[in-house]
């Protein structure tokens, strides 16, 4: 995880806030699931738009296009399994 975490892991982790969960408290792994999925898909627009303003995707009508610059960061960081 190279010392920090990833958007995605830090959003599941605020669920436990968000529902008030203290140390050594419990969620239910779907509603963690669910939390998560709902804060993504709020934010979706913000997200896809951040990534086509820095130029890592491409977007035309309904689709997403990786260009270059999106593949070469995935190379980087490792991202894909058959790196």
């Amino acid at each position: 995880m190279k010392g920090e975490l990833n958007q995605i892991e830090s959003q599941i982790l605020k669920v436990f806030k968000h529902n008030n969960k203290n140390t050594d408290d419990s969620l239910d792994t779907k509603k963690v699931l669910d939390d998560s999925l709902k804060a993504l898909s709020d934010n979706f627009d913000v997200i896809l738009n951040s990534l086509a303003d820095k130029g890592f995707i491409l977007k035309s009508g309904n689709k997403l296009i990786l260009t270059d610059k999106g593949d070469e960061y995935l190379y980087r960081s490792k991202l894909y399994s058959d790196y």
